[in-house]
């Protein structure tokens, strides 16, 4: 929510307030949150994966399951990222990000 004051005077600026709740809850917070999920996931499966390798000294599959687990979380990433890309919920960005046209504007015809 934003901060709007009983009173404002021409030169006086007022500092935007927002609900943190209401921040969490916007697309783009999500989509962060919902990345930061997976890459935590992923590394968290590696540093097992490795664990389990060292302990067990090669017997037993634990390893072996850990990372098929991470192998399965990379590609559930990858697709989620897809996906997200091209339903728009991720938008390009960065020095020369690629400008998608708009699906509403009419194609002109060439002369």
């Amino acid at each position: 929510m934003r901060y709007q004051p009983t009173h404002a005077g021409p030169t006086e600026t007022t500092p935007i307030r927002y609900d943190a709740v209401a921040i969490a809850l916007e697309p783009h917070v999500l989509v962060k949150i919902v990345i930061f999920a997976f890459m935590a996931g992923i590394l968290y499966s590696l540093a097992s994966s490795f664990y389990f390798l060292v302990h067990d000294k090669g017997e037993g599959d634990r390893a072996v399951r850990r990372l098929s687990w991470r192998i399965g979380l990379s590609l559930g990433l990858v697709l989620l990222l897809f996906a997200g890309f091209k339903l728009g919920v991720i938008e390009p960005r960065g020095i020369d990000p690629v400008a998608y046209p708009a699906a509403s504007q009419e194609q002109v015809a060439p002369d």
